[in-house]
């Protein structure tokens, strides 16, 4: 099996100038076609995508490389997602929003798809941890481990 996670940088392409010309306007049959190509050179039986674009985009790039597709919710503005060649029974999302908490639970996101890979259920969990507050990132794999228990 194949794990492999990416941050995609909402799809915008590095450098956004020199990708912008390279990969045509965001969204466009170009820009989603050649994500396609770069997710299907990974080879990956199950990729966990940080970083990730709204769900129907994801949609899309999931049907074009004929994968399952559970999505994850962000409280700020970077969606996951678990694209896999196994059939995905259910997903979590672990990263919701309370409006009278005075921090988020997860910075970005967290969630875990329910996979049936070969006749056995695994789970894949999905996060993405704060880039550069430690003291975040211990709180979130805190909070991480009471989900997996």
């Amino acid at each position: 099996m194949r794990v492999v996670t990416y941050n995609v940088l909402g799809l915008q392409g590095y450098p956004p100038g020199e990708a912008l010309e390279a990969l045509g306007s965001f969204g466009s049959d170009a820009h989603i076609d050649h994500f396609v190509k770069v997710f299907a050179e990974l080879d990956a039986d199950i990729l966990g995508i940080e970083e990730g674009v709204t769900a129907p985009m994801m949609k899309g790039i999931a049907q074009k490389l004929g994968y399952h597709l559970a999505t994850f919710a962000s409280p700020t503005a970077y969606p996951g997602h678990v694209l896999s060649r196994y059939p995905i029974m259910q997903s979590r999302v672990f990263s919701h929003f309370d409006p009278t908490a005075e921090v988020v639970p997860f910075s970005r996101t967290a969630g875990a798809a329910l996979l049936d890979v070969h006749g056995d259920q695994v789970w894949f969990v999905a996060i993405h941890l704060h880039p550069r507050e430690v003291a975040m990132r211990e709180r979130e794999a805190d909070l991480l481990k009471g989900h997996i228990e």
